[in-house]
């Protein structure tokens, strides 16, 4: 790997904790400066599906942030794989492990595998396309 590409990932992985630290502390404006304008964002139809461009996103997560307390909801996020494409693309997977302290008898609330598509705009790496692939158990928050 050159200098460069290093730098690159790197920078990926500040992407994908930024991403975690907005989420889960509720800032909104942040959150939506990690994506493109043309952003993907595909979870199963319990979790919003798949959601197209960065207005219908905030439309999906400011709805959800409005049912948390900051730091209610905690992604803890893990396992990086990326791998460049080119100098502006790149892809990755996460493992993410999710809490959600709403539950008062067991916190724990799913796995999920983050599958990216990152692009470089105007010089920072952004997400493109997020696909959330739920693994186990499958609880969220109105199942209180």
């Amino acid at each position: 790997m050159t200098p460069e590409e290093i730098l690159a990932v790197e920078e990926i992985k500040q992407l994908r904790s930024k991403y975690s630290h907005y989420c889960d502390g509720l800032e909104l404006e942040k959150y939506l400066d990690l994506l493109t304008e043309d952003i993907v964002l595909e979870a199963d139809q319990k979790h919003g599906g798949t959601v197209c461009g960065k207005q219908a996103v905030r439309a999906l997560v400011e709805a959800m942030m409005k049912r948390q307390k900051r730091y209610e909801m905690f992604h803890l996020v893990s396992n990086p794989l990326i791998e460049l494409i080119d100098d502006t693309h790149g892809t990755g997977r996460w493992y993410l492990l999710d809490y959600n302290f709403k539950y008062t008898e067991e916190p724990f609330r799913v796995v999920c595998v983050y599958e990216d598509q990152y692009e470089k705009v105007n010089g920072e790496w952004k997400f493109s396309r997020i696909h959330l692939n739920f693994l186990y158990p499958y609880r969220w928050p109105e199942n209180l």
